[in-house]
């Protein structure tokens, strides 16, 4: 079996360089940490999840052998299992410039990795923190709840199509998995200024702590509900903080799957990362309502959303397009994208994915990012001219190979073909 790539989680943190917000977070935690390139969940059934889960699977046998009234020597000839602790880590390392940074994802020996199932469930505690803090302008880290409450949740949202007794079992697994997952981070990079190289570490998991039904609270009081959680105080703080990237939630709970999901999040995190980096070029397209592009080479599209890249006759325009297709379609149907394409080059025999964002998303995306951070866009439209629009145009020309998909572009800039 192929091992699949892992995918991302439901809300991305967003890197902030404003010394101001430093002083409100009084940890001084993940100031300057971006998580929307790094991975969280795993695909369901991956080799990766498999082989992590064997431990689980042994332990469920174990507790049922045990209860069967067999002796301790036969049961613990049929539960022995044997896995490496390298199957139990997932490492990463990126380099950009002189900055290191490496990911580390440490699973529980019987709980194993965290797939899919449960980022549906931390999606559910993510939309009980944005629906509380809409409501009250307030971010409480413990969450009271039923697995009712979840199951109702994932129902609702198409996740499934009807009530299974199972769902409790997982639920209950599932909140374990969030719990023992250890997720870190570090961050070494050269600080000019002190002409000296630093750096940072983090380690957290997404939930810090659990109160089961019945069980004592900090304050005295007892647990009515099946569950509270405690959020870890990093997702805390970036939240308290506005370390999140801010993407319209409701149309991400329309996507049904979560490639298509992980997908939106990622193009999400571009968009925001290049509107923060270069933004004549959104000013260009929204003083011209030109269409705002987005690309990926399609190696590391198909890593991200865990899909086995092609080899051979296979490595076409067509089979790219058939596998990455469902998710791009729910994309546009959602209203996030308007097209979307493939574009390879003859020289290099490389290809890439072009993704354009629809206009009417990206008026919605500015009013959000302007609320947070009051962007003053009509002052510095005024600073754009024709000729800067000739420029945009001229690097899309750059990075397109096919006269087929230039030709697409030359047919919304007329005056520069």
């Amino acid at each position: 079996m192929e091992e699949s790539k892992p995918n991302q989680l439901t809300i991305p943190f967003t890197i902030t360089n404003d010394d101001t917000d430093k002083h409100h977070n009084p940890k001084n935690l993940l100031v300057n940490l971006e998580l929307a390139k790094f991975p969280f969940f795993f695909i369901s059934k991956s080799q990766k999840v498999l082989q992590s889960r064997i431990g689980i699977d042994k332990y469920l046998t174990y507790k049922k052998l045990k209860n069967s009234g067999l002796d301790d020597e036969t049961i613990k000839k049929m539960t022995n299992f044997n896995i490496s602790p390298a199957d139990l880590i997932h490492e990463e390392a990126f380099s950009i410039g002189s900055n290191n940074e490496k990911w580390t994802i440490r699973a529980d020996a019987f709980l194993g990795f965290p797939d899919e199932f449960d980022s549906l469930v931390w999606e559910y505690f993510l939309y009980i923190l944005s629906t509380n803090y809409y409501t009250t302008k307030k971010i409480n880290p413990y969450i009271s709840f039923n697995k009712l409450d979840v199951i109702n949740y994932l129902v609702s949202k198409k996740y499934f199509k009807q009530y299974y007794g199972k769902l409790y079992t997982l639920i209950d697994a599932s909140i374990e998995r969030l719990f023992m997952t250890r997720y870190s981070y570090s961050k070494g990079f050269y600080v000019k200024e002190l002409n000296h190289y630093t750096a940072e570490d983090y380690m957290f998991s997404l939930i810090k702590n659990i109160y089961r039904k019945n069980t004592k609270l900090p304050n005295g009081e007892f647990v009515s509900s099946d569950y509270i959680i405690q959020i870890d105080p990093v997702i805390y703080f970036n939240f308290i903080n506005n370390y999140f990237l801010i993407s319209p939630h409701s149309l991400r709970l329309k996507l049904n799957s979560l490639q298509s999901k992980s997908l939106y999040d990622k193009l999400n995190y571009m968009l925001y990362y290049s509107l923060t980096q270069n933004t004549s070029d959104y000013i260009i397209c929204i003083k011209y309502q030109y269409p705002v592009y987005l690309y990926l080479a399609s190696e590391t599209l198909y890593e991200f959303l865990g899909l086995k890249y092609p080899k051979g006759k296979n490595l076409c325009k067509s089979y790219l397009l058939s596998k990455v297709k469902p998710y791009c379609e729910q994309l546009i149907e959602k209203g996030f994208l308007s097209t979307y394409f493939v574009d390879r080059n003859v020289n290099t025999n490389n290809y890439n994915f072009f993704f354009l964002v629809s206009l009417n998303y990206i008026d919605v995306f500015l009013n959000n990012v302007h609320k947070r951070f009051k962007l003053n866009l009509s002052e510095k439209k005024k600073n754009i001219d024709f000729t800067a629009s000739q420029n945009y145009f001229s690097k899309l020309k750059a990075l397109i190979s096919e006269k087929e998909n230039l030709q697409y572009f030359s047919n919304i800039f007329p005056n520069n073909k």
